[in-house]
């Protein structure tokens, strides 16, 4: 009768032993949790670097240009003062009111050249490297004073041809040396045509030839040639070397 006691005592400590065991104490191998992805970290991204200004150009400061005195051009004319022009028409002297000047024929050495106008009845002008003085009233140009120079000539070389250039002449005439105003002609030409006469001084200067070329027409002679006449008397030529 002992044993059976010693049996219902052991299992009697049995039980009580597990009702000591608590939830954690189950021989149940836990699940496996997933190990949690680290969270990247935020990459900063780094501010935009502002972009610079352009500076902005400064004004240029106005630079004041040297005064310069600009050259005479070859149309260059210089009132001298007034006078009086003496013209002879008809065995009478006649005082017209005139202005004498000077004219610019070449810049580099200088050459011009000084004459008495009657500007009542002359008007002068630069035209096709010449100065040419027509009478301005009446038919256009119908009589005219040309002065020119023409550079790198010689008066002999260019004589024989140097009509054909003003009318179609039917008769010349090659007098040679002469005068006109206060200078010295090495050729003189005349020659007339169906209805005008031209008379021309070619006259040797350093560079070339000065050339003085008279027209008229027949139609006023008498006047148109006393008067242009009268202005070659006053004609002067000036040089620089």
């Amino acid at each position: 009768m002992k044993r059976p006691a010693a049996v219902l005592t052991a299992l009697a400590l049995c039980l009580l032993l597990a009702s000591c065991r608590g939830p954690g104490d189950a021989d149940t191998q836990p699940e496996a949790t997933a190990a949690a992805s680290p969270t990247p970290s935020a990459v900063s991204t780094p501010a935009p670097t502002p972009t610079p200004e352009a500076a902005a150009s400064p004004t240029p400061t106005a630079v004041p240009l040297p005064s310069v005195t600009p050259e005479p051009t070859p149309d260059w004319s210089m009132t001298e003062g007034d006078t009086e022009l003496e013209v002879r028409l008809d065995g009478e002297v006649v005082h017209i009111m005139a202005t004498e000047r000077e004219y610019l024929l070449r810049e580099d050495p200088m050459v011009s050249f000084r004459m008495v106008v009657p500007d009542s009845l002359i008007r002068s002008r630069y035209t096709n490297n010449a100065w040419y003085f027509p009478f301005s009233g009446g038919e256009t140009d119908r009589s005219w004073l040309e002065l020119s120079l023409i550079g790198g000539a010689d008066a002999a070389e260019i004589l024989p041809d140097f009509m054909n250039a003003y009318l179609q002449f039917t008769e010349i005439e090659f007098s040679g040396e002469s005068e006109v105003g206060s200078l010295y002609a090495a050729e003189t030409i005349t020659a007339s045509g169906e209805d005008k006469l031209v008379k021309a001084w070619l006259i040797n200067v350093p560079g070339g030839v000065f050339s003085v070329v008279l027209c008229c027409s027949f139609d006023h002679l008498s006047l148109d040639v006393s008067c242009l006449e009268a202005m070659l008397q006053t004609l002067t030529l000036s040089m620089e070397n």
